[in-house]
């Protein structure tokens, strides 16, 4: 398996990666890039890690569509793109954005995700929740740390399993039986 790291604190233009085109893993955390470029040539891409950048828009993956593990938590992302395109993707790592609404959700993630992080963000509305009601594969899912949930866990947790009641794993903590 080849993989590619980038030095932490170095400016990346991630254009130059392209000609890496068979790669498979791709690590570039933590290195102040600000916008995703030069991966739509990198077909056979499975794991992209793009955590703690200044990213704040992710619409150039579509081609990426072998991608099934994605990264990009801790950047400033507020809308979540069209992901669509990406049917292989399992999961998906947003938590620590700035993402204040699901909209469009039902429409651009793909349904495979059996794992989704969107803990720390912006959002609001605990009804956002229905727009994930597709991603009946969803195991694992964490959301905690959102102003929707400043209330005590035990108010929002049962809303949260109504929405999405084939979750297995809830913020680290194991869904029981008598939850489901």
């Amino acid at each position: 398996m080849l993989q590619l790291s980038a030095s932490h604190n170095q400016l990346v233009r991630m254009y130059g990666v392209a000609r890496l085109y068979s790669l498979r893993v791709l690590n570039l955390s933590h290195n102040n890039i600000v916008s995703i470029e030069g991966l739509k040539d990198m077909k056979y891409l499975s794991h992209l890690n793009l955590a703690g950048n200044n990213i704040k828009n992710i619409e150039h993956l579509n081609a990426n569509m072998l991608l099934e593990h994605l990264d990009l938590s801790d950047n400033a992302i507020t809308i979540i793109p069209d992901m669509s395109g990406m049917k292989q993707l399992k999961r998906l790592h947003l938590h620590q954005n700035r993402i204040k609404t699901l909209q469009f959700c039902e429409k651009f993630l793909p349904p495979m995700l059996t794992y989704l992080t969107l803990a720390d963000n912006a959002l609001t509305d605990l009804n956002d929740l229905s727009r994930l009601v597709h991603l009946t594969m969803l195991e694992v899912f964490s959301f905690a740390d959102n102003p929707c949930t400043a209330t005590p866990e035990d108010q929002w947790r049962p809303f949260v399993l109504n929405w999405l009641p084939g979750l297995k794993i809830l913020d680290e903590s194991l869904v029981s039986a008598k939850e489901t």
